[in-house]
């Protein structure tokens, strides 16, 4: 979560599938500094705590991750996770400690993040940063890792709050060319709110919503929409999107020219952006 917020402000080129964040601010906040410290340092770190039940646990959480995040990287680097301990019989040594920072770092990306060298980027990040909390176990204990944690992500999340508050342009828009009329006005998420969405062939209204769960709305089945990302974070769309009349007389009215010039418009206004 950390090195995903960060490469927003910092690479707008390179995307991976951590970056595509969804929801309200608080709630990924509450995730990032309460829920998330304390499940990836107990799986990831827990091990060598040298307490038993959180040895255990450890390896039960990570056993968690592997099926729900599942590839072959992730499986392979856990299975040598295991032959490295069962070999050593549980004791610890330097190659062991490098085989768990590096789960740590790639355990938060997908098989397709890494078809780019940029991916390398992030990764060797988040390698980095699974390395100082290792060190942090070894020589204090696990809570002051989980504290660590916490409090770095409690830092990249208020950078980010300030970032998109002084950054983001939260002023009504209006557009109107031969092909469209478009009303919009973006909103910082903060909380969860009630979203709603009226379609029809011809125009949609939205309230609260992100935009890429509008291109859902229109276009369920588009299997365009997994190649697609947000390109700002916790900000939502009220938005009244209508065709025009000549493009009505020459589509046959279907929610695929809705859903294509929705996706044009908002291409072209830095709304959303293809992976």
């Amino acid at each position: 979560m950390l090195g995903s917020l960060i490469l927003y402000f910092f690479d707008g080129e390179y995307v991976n599938s951590r970056q595509d964040i969804n929801g309200a601010f608080l709630t990924l906040l509450l995730f990032g500094i309460i829920i998330a410290p304390v499940f990836e340092e107990i799986a990831f770190r827990g091990y060598f705590s040298k307490i038993k039940k959180l040895q255990i646990l450890s390896l039960v959480i990570l056993l968690l991750y592997v099926i729900i995040f599942f590839n072959i990287i992730n499986l392979s680097l856990f299975l040598l996770f295991l032959l490295l301990l069962i070999i050593n019989k549980g004791k610890e040594n330097n190659f062991i400690f490098i085989v768990s920072t590096i789960f740590f770092g790639v355990m938060h990306y997908n098989v397709s993040d890494f078809t780019s060298l940029l991916a390398f980027n992030s990764i060797f990040f988040q390698i980095g940063f699974g390395a100082i909390l290792l060190w942090i176990v070894i020589n204090f204990n696990l809570k002051r890792a989980i504290l660590l944690h916490s409090l770095i992500n409690l830092t990249t999340f208020t950078f980010s709050y300030f970032y998109i508050i002084n950054e983001t342009d939260f002023s009504q828009k209006r557009i109107e060319n031969k092909e469209i009329y478009v009303e919009w006005k973006k909103e910082f998420n903060f909380l969860p709110k009630r979203q709603e969405i009226t379609i029809s062939k011809t125009s949609f209204e939205a309230k609260n919503y992100d935009a890429l769960k509008i291109y859902r709305a229109i276009q369920p089945l588009d299997k365009k929409q997994k190649q697609l990302f947000a390109k700002e974070p916790f900000i939502s769309y009220t938005i009244n999107f209508q065709l025009k009349d000549s493009i009505n007389a020459n589509s046959g009215l279907d929610l695929d020219e809705l859903a294509e010039q929705y996706l044009k418009f908002s291409i072209e206004h830095n709304i959303l952006a293809p992976k």
